[in-house]
């Protein structure tokens, strides 16, 4: 029952991420688009929509960090896995997994400090309407947070088969002694 639980969370998670990051990526085509009329036809752009797309695009890339990782949609460098099979691969994976987490947490106490010191100095950029620098900075931190229990997630589950593979590995060379 608290599986089946902890499982929809999950699933709802995942999904609210992506939807959100879905909605931000249509907004900034559509913003896109208002730029493209405005510039084209009534030769006057918005400079701020410059600095909005700017900063959406950051906050979408952010928020689907932890979903790549969860997917395995992120860059691999698969030369190593594919020379790998059995133990060692999992192995690979679980070290690669506790390095992944320990870059999220990382980038996200930092991103956090950067978030903080933009907001203390005031920093804007300049537009129609000054548009806080601290907002391009946020992202950082928050898609890292977010993206912590993705990172979990992934590598529960190798520590999981890792675990399973040693306990196999032990049963059977229990069986030939």
């Amino acid at each position: 029952m608290a599986s089946k639980i902890i499982r929809r969370i999950g699933q709802i998670y995942y999904k609210s991420l992506e939807w959100v990051a879905t909605v931000i990526i249509v907004l900034v085509a559509l913003a896109m688009l208002e730029m493209i009329v405005s510039r084209t036809i009534f030769n006057f752009p918005w400079s701020v929509l410059d600095r909005i797309n700017a900063i959406a695009m950051i906050w979408a890339c952010f928020l689907i960090t932890g979903l790549l990782v969860e997917t395995e949609g992120h860059i691999a460098v698969t030369f190593l896995p594919s020379k790998l099979s059995g133990l060692r691969l999992s192995f690979l994976k679980l070290f690669i997994n506790i390095s992944l987490l320990a870059t999220f947490c990382i980038i996200a106490y930092y991103g956090f400090i950067a978030s903080r010191i933009m907001y203390e100095m005031g920093a804007v950029y300049p537009a129609e309407f000054d548009i806080p620098q601290w907002l391009a900075y946020l992202p950082i931190c928050v898609g890292m947070i977010l993206g912590i229990p993705l990172v979990l997630h992934v590598l529960i589950k190798n520590a999981t088969s890792l675990y399973r593979e040693l306990k196999d590995r032990k049963i059977t060379s229990g069986d030939r002694s």
